[in-house]
C-alpha cells in the first residue's frame, strides 16, 4: 500500500501545480483583455492584420494538465487508484487462501503421521498371546499361552476342545459366537507380559476317549480374546486361535503340533 501512497502524493502535488498554473493563466488572460479593452484607437484602414489560427504551442501542455486538472484528473486517477487496489488485495486473498489450502494440507498430513506413528506404538507395544505345547510326561500335553508382549494381557475369554477327526481331517471349526466365552476350566485373568497360563489340558486317558480308534487323528481348536490394559478405550480386542494335531501311530514322545493346512487358524492379531 506504501506505492500506492507515493503515488497518490505525486498526483495530488501535480493536481495543486495545475491548479496554480491555471490561476496564473487566468490572471494573465484578464491582463490581456483589460490591454486590450484599453487600446488607444483601432487599427488603420490597410493596416496589417495580426494573423489568425496560428499554431497554438501550449496545447500539448494544456492536454498533459488536463489529466491532473480538477476535479475530472483527479477523479480519473482515484478511480484507477481504486481499481489497482481491489486488484491488488483480489491477489493478495488468493495468495491467502492458497496458503491456507498448503497449511491445511500439510496439517492434514501431520494428523496422518501422527495416527502412523501412534498405530506404530500400539502395534509395538501391546501385548502378543503365542501358544505352545509342552509334555510332561508321556501322552501329556499341556497347552500354554505366553504374553511376549511389552504390555499386559486382560484376557475376556479363553476356549479351548479337542475336535474329533473326519477323513483325516478335522471336524467343523467352532464359530467366534461359539467361542466368545470362557470355559469354567479356564475363567478370564490378567497375564502380565512373559507371563504364562494353562489353557487345556490332556492326559492318557483323556486321549483314549477322544480317539475314535487308535489310528484316528486328534485336533486341538481354541481361541483366546484379550485386550491391552493400557489402552483406556480399546475400540477392538486382539486374539489368538489355534489348530494343533496329534498324528496316531507316532512315538510315545510325540506332541501335537500345528496343522499346516489350516495357517487361518493358527495366528494372532
Amino acid at each position: 500500500m506504501l506505492k500506492y501512497l507515493a503515488l497518490f502524493v505525486v498526483i495530488f502535488g501535480l493536481a495543486v501545480y495545475v491548479s496554480v498554473q491555471d490561476e496564473r493563466a487566468t490572471q494573465q488572460s484578464i491582463q490581456t483583455s483589460a490591454q486590450l479593452a484599453n487600446g488607444t484607437a483601432s487599427a488603420k484602414a490597410g493596416e496589417k492584420q495580426p494573423q489568425e489560427n496560428l499554431p497554438d504551442t501550449g496545447r500539448f501542455k494544456r492536454i498533459c494538465f488536463s489529466f491532473f486538472r480538477w476535479p475530472n484528473g483527479t477523479t480519473a486517477w482515484a478511480i484507477i487508484f481504486t481499481l489497482l487496489a481491489i486488484a491488488e488485495q483480489t491477489q493478495q486473498t488468493a495468495r491467502a487462501a492458497l496458503a491456507t489450502v498448503e497449511s491445511a494440507n500439510a496439517m492434514r498430513d501431520s494428523i496422518r503421521l501422527q495416527e502412523k506413528a501412534m498405530e506404530l506404538t500400539v502395534n509395538t507395544e501391546r501385548p502378543y498371546l503365542v501358544i505352545s505345547v509342552e509334555s510332561p510326561s508321556p501322552n501329556k500335553f499341556v497347552f500354554i499361552a505366553k504374553n511376549e508382549g511389552r504390555t499386559p494381557a486382560r484376557i475376556k475369554s479363553i476356549w479351548s476342545k479337542p475336535i474329533p477327526a473326519v477323513m483325516g481331517q478335522p471336524g467343523p471349526i467352532p464359530s467366534d459366537d461359539e467361542t466368545a466365552e470362557s470355559l469354567i476350566s479356564t475363567p478370564p485373568q490378567v497375564l502380565p507380559t512373559n507371563g504364562t497360563c494353562t489353557v487345556f489340558y490332556c492326559d492318557e486317558h483323556r486321549l483314549e476317549l477322544m480317539q475314535a480308534s487308535k489310528f484316528s487323528s486328534i485336533y486341538f481348536y481354541g481361541r483366546i480374546v484379550y485386550f491391552n490394559t493400557l489402552e483406556t478405550d480399546p475400540d477392538k480386542p486382539y486374539e489368538t486361535k489355534w489348530l494343533y494335531c496329534l498324528i496316531p501311530g507316532t512315538a510315545k514322545g510325540s506332541i501335537p503340533f500345528p496343522d499346516p493346512r489350516h495357517p487361518e487358524c493358527n495366528t494372532w492379531i
